[in-house]
């Protein structure tokens, strides 16, 4: 699991089967990443709750909104 900045999706692989990081599993398995994402929020972020969990089709649909 990596947590990014704000404009970037996160991240989230199944290290044995894609040691190489190549499928971004973060939107098929958004119940792991949340999950994970909730484990680094008690120990890296003590004041919040739980970081939100950025997937890459939420980034798609954001940049295809409306068009002036």
């Amino acid at each position: 699991m990596i947590l990014r900045p704000d404009d970037e999706p996160d991240e989230l692989y199944h290290m044995p089967s894609d040691p190489k990081e190549q499928n971004n599993l973060v939107d098929e398995r958004a119940d792991v990443a949340q999950r994970l994402g909730g484990q680094f929020g008690q120990y890296f972020f003590r004041r919040q709750r739980s970081p939100a969990i950025k997937g890459i089709q939420g980034k798609y649909e954001l940049a295809s909104g409306s068009v002036e």
